[in-house]
């Protein structure tokens, strides 16, 4: 068991210094080296990775925007339980940015996991999303946070 956690520790540590070499490449503005150094991360299933390339993509940074990118990364690490990827996901849903329409279920929805994860901002954005929801989308909400609370929060008290 020793054994398994010290290899376990040497092939956690070249993903580790690639993510603070990504993280220093970015604070240069040399954001084709942050992505590259990025993608194999978030490939790995790092959500910290697949948050940084959904807002690099979202925000069009040394490259041309992608909103359906964006998102796509922003899914994988939302579902992953990433705090500030709930809250953009919820945002893109909210807009509709990089997905066929604008989504206010879904958009409060992760809002509200969001808020469960206490990503900094979340609160306001959820009012404002429990606002926009109709009176049908407002029941469909509960029954879907509670299964996704389930899967992102499982030993959290009900």
């Amino acid at each position: 068991m020793r054994k398994l956690a010290i290899a376990a520790c040497f092939l956690a540590a070249p993903a580790l210094a690639d993510m603070q070499m990504a993280r220093d490449a970015f604070q240069r503005g040399q954001f084709g080296e942050t992505v590259a150094r990025l993608t194999p991360a978030a490939q790995s299933g790092n959500a910290e990775a697949e948050f940084l390339l959904g807002r690099i993509y979202a925000l069009g940074l040394g490259h041309p925007e992608d909103a359906w990118r964006a998102v796509e990364f922003l899914k994988r690490a939302a579902g992953k339980g990433h705090p500030a990827a709930q809250l953009h996901l919820s945002k893109a849903y909210a807009s509709g940015a990089g997905l066929a329409a604008p989504d206010p279920l879904r958009a409060a929805l992760w809002a509200e996991l969001a808020v469960l994860a206490n990503a900094e901002g979340a609160a306001a954005h959820l009012a404002e999303q429990r606002r926009r929801l109709s009176e049908q989308d407002k029941s469909r909400l509960a029954p879907l946070l509670s299964d996704y609370r389930t899967h992102l929060f499982p030993f959290s008290p009900k």
